[in-house]
């Protein structure tokens, strides 16, 4: 199994969540999860988000995306999703491929048909629609 890094922290719920999912599902399949978890400074990433410094955000999930590259991860998730605002600036520059939550999502919306949504979640994701993340899909 491919070593998984996760940048928790940012969502420290999100972060048990898909610990708990994937240990879960490992277990079920009879392996033992290879995981790495490094912990972000939500108030610091928040602080940045709010003064719109994506590329200061964007340098900071790089560096821990880094050290989880280091502890042997081969790729990296973001539980959170307000980091994804990032995303653009982010992608091109990790030093692991980034396992996004919008990629499966948008699958999903597509498979039901479903064309409008509602989102929750912190004021920068609700009101950034997922910063055009998801095509054509209106969030509200």
């Amino acid at each position: 199994m491919a070593g998984i890094g996760i940048v928790g922290g940012l969502g420290v719920g999100a972060t048990v969540h898909y610990y708990e999912k994937i240990t879960a599902a490992c277990k079920a399949l009879g392996v033992v999860p290879d995981l790495a978890i490094v912990h972000a400074d939500v108030d610091y990433g928040q602080g940045l988000v709010r003064a719109g410094k994506l590329d200061e955000l964007a340098d900071y999930l790089l560096v821990l995306i880094e050290r989880l590259r280091k502890a042997g991860a081969t790729s990296a998730v973001l539980p959170a999703v307000t980091p994804h605002i990032c995303l653009r600036q982010l992608a091109p520059r990790a030093s692991l491929p980034l396992l996004s939550i919008v990629v499966p999502t948008a699958a999903e919306l597509r498979s039901r048909g479903l064309r409008k949504v509602a989102l929750f979640g912190t004021t920068f994701t609700m009101e950034g629609g997922l910063w055009g993340l998801l095509k054509d899909v209106e969030i509200v």
